[in-house]
């Protein structure tokens, strides 16, 4: 039988060893497959022997990928699944990794979701209906989902919106204020917030009316409109097609029946 007359440590990976027998090489394993089938100079293998080495080598190989798959981030059961299989690992050895993380800790979807939940809260303005849909996407069941999103507590949930409205209230619109409101309240909600805190959170915490930036705004897209529209219509139509396209976007009527009167019939 082949006998192994020299092991050497790789000088790339220094937890890998090369085998050689009969001072030709031969195959590498990890250091703890050297270990645990006590590989060491003089030792003879049979065919039996390497196949089973070279095996429980090639597992413990996938098994590490696994384990420095999750040194990046912790994952979810069915996002270790999905690496994996992508990397081509044997199936029969996914199931067996698989039940090892989750045996070693490694692999905990309830604990996975609750730090999801709380790296979602700290980092984002996502809302907890969002957050939910994310962690439905990788693999979490529902009930591990819902005990996670209990520690975003619906005083926290308004927290988080009010200080989105705050931000996104101070940037520079052509809109009307009606409608700069109305477009917040749909992102708001898309956001992934419930519809009673977002409205909760509009009801009370009601916008401050600049008059003077309001006409502005309103001027400018009155005139615009007035300008597009008397190319082809004029007297009533044209007053008519004005006012209802001011309406539209959420201008007051007192505004709008002044600017319309004006209007040369």
């Amino acid at each position: 039988m082949p006998t192994i007359t020299k092991i050497a440590q790789q000088k790339k990976k220094k937890d890998r060893y090369s085998i050689f027998l009969d001072g030709d090489y031969a195959f590498s394993v990890e250091e703890d497959v050297l270990v645990r089938h006590a590989l060491t100079k003089g030792k003879e293998l049979s065919k039996k022997d390497i196949d089973e080495i070279t095996e429980k080598d090639d597992y413990q190989r996938a098994y590490l990928m696994a384990i420095q798959f999750l040194s990046y981030r912790m994952r979810s059961a069915d996002e270790m699944h999905a690496y994996l299989q992508k990397k081509e690992v044997n199936p029969d050895w996914i199931e067996q990794i698989m039940i090892s993380l989750t045996e070693d800790k490694y692999l905990d979807d309830q604990r996975f979701a609750e730090m999801f939940v709380r790296d979602r809260i700290h980092q984002t303005s996502k809302g907890p209906q969002v957050i939910n849909r994310e962690l439905s996407a990788k693999g979490v069941n529902k009930e591990d989902r819902e005990r996670a999103l209990e520690q975003f507590e619906e005083g926290q949930q308004k927290e988080h919106a009010f200080h989105w409205l705050q931000k996104e209230r101070r940037k520079t619109s052509k809109d009307s204020l009606k409608q700069r409101e109305d477009k917040l309240r749909v992102k708001m909600l898309q956001k992934g917030y419930p519809n009673a805190i977002v409205t909760a959170v509009f009801q009370e915490n009601p916008p401050i009316v600049d008059a003077e930036k309001e006409q502005d705004i309103f001027i400018k897209q009155a005139d615009k409109l007035h300008q597009k529209h008397q190319k082809k219509l004029s007297g009533f139509d044209l007053k008519m097609k004005v006012k209802t396209a001011l309406y539209q976007k959420g201008f007051s009527s007192e505004m709008i029946d002044e600017y319309i009167d004006n209007i040369e019939s």
